[in-house]
């Protein structure tokens, strides 16, 4: 197993408690996770595995940006883009305060779907 495999299987073993509910899907050929019946760019999150990092597609925070100034500094670090966080690896510091942010967009995006 190579580092970013590692930091893939942490990524989704940090994904797994907010599975419940969730259906999995693709979007542009990234495994994705998404509320059932919902349009295929509203998903929670999809993955992928680059050449130099793993990066996780975190849709909510295009509709909750208010997200981001509650997460940690290790968070906005691995942000590249606006929804895009890369990660070449996740010690315990960073998986804790993903661990948060995640919670935190999943309850965002749960609330979204059932009103």
């Amino acid at each position: 197993m190579t580092d970013l495999d590692a930091t893939e299987q942490r990524l989704l073993a940090l994904l797994e408690p907010y599975r419940e509910g969730l259906v999995e899907g693709t979007i542009y050929g990234m495994p994705s996770l998404a509320w059932p019946g919902a349009a295929k760019q509203d998903y929670l999150v999809a993955w992928k595995q680059a050449s130099r990092q793993v990066s996780l597609y975190l849709l909510p925070v295009l509709a909750h940006p208010d997200v981001l100034e509650a997460a940690g500094e290790g968070v906005r670090a691995a942000q590249t883009g606006k929804v895009t966080f890369g990660f070449r690896e996740v010690d315990e510091e960073l998986a804790g305060q993903l661990s948060d942010f995640l919670g935190v967009l999943a309850r965002r995006y749960r609330a979204d779907h059932t009103g």
